[in-house]
């Protein structure tokens, strides 16, 4: 037997250890745990426990039987249980003594600092620990993928709202996030131990195994929206797929992180005579593991890619078994490096059996076969693909869009949103220990800085994740009306293609695109219609001009894609025009929403409302390390018929931002408070009660640039004041010692130890390292002006040392444009444009 048929045989011992793992700590989701722990807890009542609601069964490893419950509580002195012990302080270097012990309502903290209210502790903990999981299929055998998949999902419902510690700063990362990550080193110690290295619990090594693309290159090579939603689709179902080969079909590991560029697991560390390294290369039905990886990515996106698969040379350990502080972090940022897209060259040759021309999407194989695909310049691969994500859209998603044309304004522009947190730093670990469990002494300088685990390093990018899962669009995007169906007359005997996008033309240089809906023999606008009710085009509702125009003939032409002409389709006549009822929809497009990049689509005269919300939010949960933790954001401003892919282009160029962070002056510090009547900024109001109840005014000013930052002083209690958090490195060599709060920690800019102080006692003419946030706007009048987005190296635009601007400064351009538009008509404002783009 070899070790991939021996990983497949123990597969469900495995999977029953990884649950036990998730549930090993399982009393920090109690009633009574947190009346233990938070001062002022309401007494708890009834059982406290799940004992008695867990089946009898056993975990079956390597010749011994060991019941669920006694690997789950660690009740016995075995290998098996040895190893939870060991990976459970292995993922806890962050359990280090604080000083803020909470009060009732207790909080779960954000890795920046941040608590609202949505981040209480809630009630009735164990009630909802005893019947929100299904206990049961812990005992139904065999214990089935559908089962595991269930309870996954029951449990990182639940133990995401709890802290796997109490205590404040020690409250950043989720009951979930930390029994995961004990759970993935578990289970990959386990598996060590299959593969022949059963070391004594001291000696249990990791390593980190990546499968890597350039994701963004892919899915951005489509010529219109369907063809990037369809290709980002699959590359989710693939990187799906290896989830599933690698942690159920051969459960080596544990995906821990995973971007629009890869997945990355952790794995055994063995010694390379048994590692991972080798099983990658070991035979089974004469193919490797590494084979079964590529395959299952190259089957879902049919040969386009080869991923990239990298491991970690040396292996880890995590905290030191001794104690001594000798700790081995995972080398997350190595795996996150760039790579290019690899196609095997073999497979493309397979592609040309016959001559034609390249398909404009993919470019790896010839259009066509079918005259569907060749009249569109595309190969029957692109064309399905574009074809399924239409069918899809038209037949259940109408409450949405995937049409660039209904994204624009009334202008006939669009916006391309990007953005990207730069934690580079905080995924090495050196940014976390700016941070402190304990306030630090003074003059002694007694201070003990966060360890960068294993959990804090996954609750990093865990938090930037979510700040993007969730951006404002609601509050600043509302929806349209209703679309329109138009009924041409004899449909049934229209030759159309299934679902595909045609232009109407309504009147000279005025076209109307709308989807062939096969299913139900009609076209479906995809339009901004109340652009094309515009006087310059229309000159009146769409609904109505068409329903005055009924049975009258109008062209019909198909879009061949971008350097080419449409296609003349014929002529139909409309028969019927009508609202489709309950096909209101938000005209955004996410495209991007992962740890550190985010691009959104949206209408044009909503992108600085868009990049204002963006802004507010980043204030509000990244304010107190904001100096640390720099937000780059850009808008590409388009007319709606200029080529997608020239758009995102012009967005990833901007994703290469950088800022500065050193050399800014303080001007000016002002601790403010609400019970003194102080004024609070606005878009801070949903935090007056809390974290902003007392906070921080702290002016800055570099080289001509100006900055306000707002620091919230207290937690979300509103009255802890955070000692923990909001630090900032002083660009100064001399020991701060006319400060209270102060320590040396090392800087990531200069790579020495730099004095931290608390931003509250920053003083006039302090110079600190500062790493602004920036954006960049830009006009694509035509496709090529994407090429003028290039940065020095000291983060300036080459040939515009205006751009980027610092975030702050988009209150600034807000007053300007007012002023310009209450005071001038449009004529002098391109005047001034003018003028100003001439004397730059």
């Amino acid at each position: 037997m070899n070790d991939l048929q021996k990983l497949a045989q123990h597969r469900e011992a495995l999977l029953l250890a990884e649950v036990a793992a998730w549930l090993h700590d399982d009393f920090k989701h109690t009633d009574q745990h947190i009346q233990r722990y938070i001062a002022g807890a309401p007494m708890p009542s009834g059982r406290q426990n799940v004992d008695d609601l867990i089946p009898s069964r056993s975990v079956s490893l390597l010749g011994q039987s060991i019941p669920f419950s006694d690997v789950r509580k660690r009740r016995r002195r075995d290998f098996v249980t040895d190893y939870l012990q060991r990976c459970h302080y292995t993922a806890h270097i962050e359990k280090q003594d604080g000083d803020g012990d909470q009060e009732y309502p207790a909080y779960v903290c954000s890795a920046f600092g941040f608590e609202c209210d949505a981040s209480q502790i809630p009630g009735g903990l164990t009630a909802d620990l005893r019947s929100k999981i299904s206990w049961p299929v812990l005992g139904q055998t065999p214990f089935t993928n559908e089962q595991r998949a269930q309870l996954y999902k029951e449990i990182i419902e639940l133990f995401s709202r709890v802290g796997g510690d109490t205590r404040r700063p020690t409250n950043e990362i989720t009951l979930w996030e930390w029994s995961h990550t004990v759970a993935a080193l578990y289970k990959s110690a386990l598996v060590g131990a299959l593969l022949g290295f059963r070391p004594q619990m001291d000696d249990l090594r990791w390593r980190l195994l990546s499968i890597r693309f350039d994701g963004f290159t892919f899915f951005a090579d489509g010529h219109r929206l369907p063809d990037l939603l369809a290709r980002q689709e699959l590359l989710h179902n693939a990187l799906d797929k290896v989830r599933e080969l690698l942690e159920i079909e051969y459960p080596l590991g544990t995906e821990i992180y995973r971007d629009e560029n890869g997945s990355i697991f952790v794995v055994p560390g063995c010694e390379k005579r048994n590692c991972a390294l080798d099983v990658l290369a070991l035979s089974d039905d004469k193919q490797s593991l590494r084979a079964k990886i590529q395959e299952s990515i190259s089957c879902i996106v049919e040969g386009e890619i080869v991923p990239e698969l990298s491991i970690d040379e040396d292996p880890w350990w995590g905290q030191d078994p001794a104690r001594r502080g000798n700790d081995e972090l995972p080398p997350v940022s190595k795996h996150l490096a760039p790579v290019r897209n690899n196609q095997d060259p073999q497979w493309i040759g397979q592609q040309w059996n016959t001559n034609g021309e390249r398909c404009s999407v993919c470019e790896m194989r010839p259009q066509g076969p079918s005259q569907k695909a060749k009249k569109r310049n595309v190969c029957d691969v692109c064309e399905r693909r574009r074809a399924d994500r239409s069918k899809e859209w038209a037949q259940g998603n109408l409450d949405k869009t995937i049409w660039t044309n209904e994204v624009a304004d009334a202008n006939g522009r669009l916006a391309l949103i990007a953005g990207q947190f730069d934690i580079t730093h905080w995924l090495k670990g050196t940014l976390i220990q700016s941070l402190t469990v304990a306030t630090p002494s003074g003059s002694t300088n007694e201070t003990k800085t966060k360890n960068a685990s294993f959990a804090r390093i996954r609750r990093i990018w865990e938090t930037t994740r979510m700040f993007w899962q969730n951006w404002p669009s609601s509050d600043t995007i509302h929806q349209t009306g209703n679309r329109l169906q138009i009924i041409p007359a004899d449909a049934e005997h229209l030759d159309l293609g299934y679902y595909h996008v045609y232009d109407l033309i309504l009147t000279r240089g005025v076209k109307l695109s709308v989807v062939w809906d096969e299913a139900n023999k009609r076209f479906i606008t995809a339009e901004n219609l109340e652009y094309l009710s515009k006087p310059e085009q229309l000159g009146e509702d769409t609904k109505s001009w068409l329903e005055q125009r009924k049975g009258q003939q109008f062209t019909l032409e198909e879009p061949t894609g971008y350097g080419s002409a449409n296609k003349v389709w014929g002529e139909i006549e409309i028969q019927d025009v009508a609202e489709i009822p309950n096909s209101a929809y938000t005209p955004a497009i996410p495209i991007l929403a992962e740890p550190r990049t985010f691009m959104a689509l949206v209408p044009a005269d909503k992108a600085l409302a868009v990049v204002d919300a963006i802004k507010t939010k980043y204030e509000r949960e990244m304010g107190k390390v904001r100096n640390r933790l720099p937000l780059h954001l850009g808008i590409v401003y388009a007319h709606r018929r200029t080529p997608l892919r020239a758009v995102l282009d012009a967005g990833r160029r901007m994703l290469q931002q950088s800022s500065e962070p050193a050399g800014w002056k303080v001007t000016s510090v002002v601790c403010k408070h609400a019970d003194n009547g102080d004024e609070l900024p606005p878009r801070f109001k949903a935090d007056a009660a809390g974290q902003f109840k007392q906070w921080y005014e702290i002016s800055l000013e570099r080289n001509g640039d100006a900055l306000t930052w707002y620091v919230p002083a207290v937690m979300g209690d509103g009255t802890t004041e955070d000692r923990w958090y909001p630090y900032v490195y002083l660009n100064s060599d001399t020991e701060p010692s006319d400060r209270q709060r102060y320590f040396e920690a090392p800087n990531p800019w200069t790579q020495e130890h730099k004095w931290l102080v608390h931003a509250g006692e920053l003083k006039e003419e302090d110079i600190i390292y500062f790493a602004p946030a920036t954006l960049d706007i830009q006009w694509l009048d035509a496709a090529g002006r994407r090429f003028e987005i290039a940065y020095d190296d000291t983060g300036k635009r080459l040939n515009n040392l205006t751009k980027p601007y610092v975030l702050d400064d988009l209150e600034n351009l807000d007053r300007i444009w007012e002023t310009l538009f209450n005071h001038l008509s449009k004529n002098q404002i391109y005047a001034i444009r003018d003028s100003i783009e001439t004397k730059r």
